[in-house]
């Protein structure tokens, strides 16, 4: 690492950095710019990520219904700039700009190229015809192997109240093929569109979740999705105040494996 990076980072809170990373973060949308930006918040420790563009999430953690989760959260403030009145919506995008085979994909926690130093992650097609269905209320959409190059609309998240706030949850249910769903990392792209026609959609995120892996793997895969998938685009560059935190993010994630 050079210099002037090393200079970057000591100017930053680690410590913020090392908590954050293991957030499950609610999407905290707000208009900058004319345009909806996707920050990272956590109901639990109030901490805010200004730009988040992969969010991680885990099934298996309630033993009582284990394949479903309340995640994606979408939490905005009376502060984020979203007209009051309008409705937060959002579509499932096709894998293929991304170079991903499919809407679902999928990664075993295995090394993909054992001939390189360290866990080469590669996500491909799920396995066993697994999916998974966002809904609420009556609203659902599934997510799977079809669709590789088209993108698949949602549906209307919250009307936002007059102040510009909103906070929904979606049910994420993953579902198995022949039999219970296989273990392993689970991916797919998002965006959020606003009704208001002064307010351009989301850059496209990402929800990673994990299904029995360990949380190092899950790591592995987020520092993946965050170099190798996650295009950065024109758009988001306005906000370039918070870039230097974007790319300690991901070293302090990468450092931190190493010294495990």
């Amino acid at each position: 690492m050079n210099t002037r990076l090393r200079v970057i980072l000591s100017s930053l809170t680690i410590t913020t950095f090392m908590t954050a990373s293991r957030a499950d973060y609610d999407v905290r949308p707000y208009v900058s710019g004319g345009k909806l930006i996707t920050g990272g918040y956590d109901d639990g420790t109030s901490s805010f990520v200004p730009v988040n563009r992969v969010f991680e999430y885990a099934f298996q953690e309630d033993l009582a219904d284990p394949y479903f989760t309340s995640d994606p959260g979408f939490n905005a403030t009376s502060s984020s700039g979203i007209p009051g009145g309008s409705q937060i919506s959002f579509n499932i995008l096709g894998g293929s700009p991304f170079g991903l085979p499919a809407n679902l994909t999928y990664w075993d926690g295995n090394d993909t190229d054992p001939s390189i130093p360290g866990v080469q992650v590669g996500f491909g097609l799920v396995p066993d015809n697994e999916s998974i269905t966002f809904s609420y209320g009556s609203n659902s959409i599934t997510v799977s192997n079809t669709a590789g190059g088209l993108n698949q609309p949602g549906f209307v998240l919250q009307t936002v109240t007059s102040s510009g706030a909103m906070h929904r949850h979606l049910g994420a249910q993953l579902n198995g093929g022949s039999g219970l769903p296989t273990d392993g990392i689970y991916l797919l792209a998002m965006e959020i569109v606003s009704s208001s026609p002064g307010v351009t959609k989301s850059d496209p995120f990402f929800l990673l979740y994990n299904n029995g892996l360990s949380d190092q793997q899950l790591e592995l895969a987020y520092d993946y999705v965050t170099e190798q998938v996650v295009v950065p685009e024109a758009s988001s560059m306005l906000l370039a105040a918070f870039g230097t935190t974007a790319v300690a993010g991901i070293w302090i994630r990468k450092h931190r494996l190493k010294t495990c």
